[in-house]
């Protein structure tokens, strides 16, 4: 497990923010009917995506070759069979943001969240009957690899059959273009897997192994309110890329206040559930402190805040505003590193609290003020639109 989450954190890196830009380019390449550079991005970013990610598998091979002597025997091995999991990762994830951009969204989340689950629990099934041992760590490893290569082959089928007029229609490319677009997206990505993670690890670092556990495990319970963000995200993205691209403003106004409404009454729901019910979330994982329950409280009223101008950091990538996207959450990093630092010293687990939900709000508000500033959408749920 520790290897394969090691591979799916550099496949962040290897996608370089190009699963993302699909959602972003085709759907304006389909609204102004350039197929032959929507054909030009798919085999482009095929390509830069395979090529990235299989450099940085040769780069994690040639890091455990050398540090081999200091690994187990077992460890080393189960290293080198993950190494080639990292481009099937890669690729994976960059075909289903091919088929979000094609809006194919049930399509897109199927081959990894259906076909490799089963997939994987058949081949534990059938493996034994051969007399091999699927319980041991290369066993398992060996396992992932042939169900993400089959939910792979499958979601390439998919967008092959997605891409419109002929299959050997003659592609432009405007590789600069596509790239200078799509590293601020993969710098967005990155720096929401480093926020999502950076308060945990000054908890460990500050304040030791157990209370870090203790509060991770509030972080998770609070994040159960996002769950309506990040699915409305998952279809959103791509119709956001398409008004904006056939200037419809007044469409993309009214998608993002009812989206970010509806978004907003599930998150208040959740979270109103959660204040009444968390003391009991939190011991059903042995966590009875009551500091944990409040900092749970106080995440929640920060993640609840943050939820009332909806997906503006998506209306931000998918509408042009990328880079600016990205350095308010690289600003967002270091405004929590620093409350961080201040707070839990003080406050311990409600300081990192009260630092994570500050920022939360502040990135969020600031992104909410250069979409109105930018593109006169007002994202603020609460704020009668003027479309």
């Amino acid at each position: 497990l520790y290897a394969v989450t090691w591979a799916g954190m550099l496949s962040l890196i290897a996608k370089l923010g190009f699963d993302t830009a699909a959602a972003r380019f085709i759907p304006v390449f389909l609204a102004n009917g350039e197929t032959a550079r929507l054909h030009g991005f798919v085999r482009r970013g095929n390509i830069i995506v395979l090529f990235t990610s299989t450099a940085l598998a040769i780069l994690a091979a040639a890091i455990v070759y050398v540090a081999g002597s200091a690994l187990p025997a077992e460890t080393q091995s189960v290293f080198w069979l993950t190494c080639p999991l990292l481009p099937l990762i890669a690729v994976s994830q960059w075909l289903q943001g091919v088929l979000r951009g094609f809006q194919r969204v049930v399509r897109s989340e199927l081959p990894e969240r259906v076909v490799r689950p089963l997939l994987m629990m058949a081949l534990i099934t059938i493996v034994p009957m051969s007399g091999l041992n699927p319980g041991n760590a290369m066993s398992a490893v060996a396992l992932h690899l042939a169900a993400m290569l089959a939910a792979v082959l499958l979601a390439a089928h998919w967008v092959r059959t997605a891409l419109p007029g002929r299959v050997d229609t003659e592609p432009q490319y405007a590789t600069g273009e596509w790239i200078r677009t799509s590293l601020p997206m993969a710098v967005v990505a990155i720096s929401f897997l480093v926020m999502s993670q950076i308060d945990i690890l000054m908890v460990g670092y500050l304040m030791g192994p157990a209370p870090a556990g203790n509060y991770g495990i509030a972080i998770r319970i609070a994040g159960l309110a996002l769950l309506g963000l990040v699915a409305v995200n998952t279809i959103l993205g791509p119709k956001i890329a398409d008004l904006h691209a056939r200037r419809r403003y007044a469409g993309l106004q009214r998608v993002m206040i009812w989206t970010g409404r509806l978004n907003f009454i599930f998150s208040a729901t959740v979270a109103t559930i959660l204040v009444l019910f968390g003391i009991v979330a939190l011991s059903l994982f042995g966590v009875t402190a009551p500091e944990s329950y409040h900092a749970l409280v106080i995440l929640l009223a920060g993640y609840l805040a943050g939820s009332s101008v909806g997906s503006v950091g998506l209306l931000l990538t998918m509408a042009g505003q990328e880079r600016v996207a990205a350095k308010i959450l690289l600003a967002g990093i270091a405004a929590n590193i620093a409350l961080n630092a201040v707070l839990i010293p003080a406050w311990g687990l409600v300081g990192a609290a009260v630092a994570t939900a500050v920022t939360t709000m502040s990135w969020r508000a600031a992104m909410a003020m250069i979409a109105w500033r930018r593109l006169s959408v007002n994202s603020f749920i609460l704020i009668p639109c003027r479309a």
